[in-house]
């Protein structure tokens, strides 16, 4: 557990660890009136509970066209180094903002490829991922529409109908 101080003066409590405890941080302005040590066996479980489900919501969320994804990542795993010294040149930076749009990125040091897509954003973030993995997964998915999730240690969920993939990304 964390504790820090919040501009109220009240101590907060996160429940959580590296980049999500700072996430936590930085969204929740303050917990007033108890420590954790005065809460109830019931009451820390119930404290868990809340703030799984409230992490849960803060990572990067949004849903695609699977043709549109698709036809994007066909340009961008072109461009992505496959053998390189570099791994993270065999990479795709997927970037989606909160004004709608999802920027996808790539490049080989040489060329370099900038993109932007139309697409619901639930939750604003970023994630780099491996360009033929992802490309190769949407591909098999057929014609719907994706949800692609963030979840714990830059892990990305691609959701379409009963299908779901997860693959290891990388901070960006």
């Amino acid at each position: 557990f964390a504790s820090r101080r919040s501009p109220f003066s009240a101590p907060l409590i996160v429940v959580a660890s590296g980049l999500r405890a700072m996430r936590v941080a930085n969204r929740i302005d303050f917990m007033v009136g108890f420590t954790f040590r005065d809460l109830s066996r019931g009451s820390k479980a119930y404290l868990f509970a809340c703030c799984r489900q409230y992490l849960r919501l803060l990572l990067m969320r949004f849903k695609i066209d699977s043709v549109e994804l698709q036809q994007a990542l066909y340009r961008v795993q072109g461009i992505a180094a496959r053998k390189s010294s570099m791994p993270i040149l065999a990479h795709v930076l997927i970037r989606a903002e909160e004004n709608g749009s999802l920027e996808l990125t790539a490049t080989d040091l040489d060329i370099g490829f900038i993109g932007r897509y139309k697409a619901e954003v639930e939750e604003p973030g970023s994630v780099a991922i491996h360009a033929k993995q992802l490309y190769e997964i949407v591909k098999s998915l057929g014609q719907s529409t994706i949800t692609l999730g963030l979840q714990d240690n830059y892990w990305l969920e691609v959701k379409s109908g009963a299908s779901r993939f997860r693959l290891v990304g990388m901070k960006p």
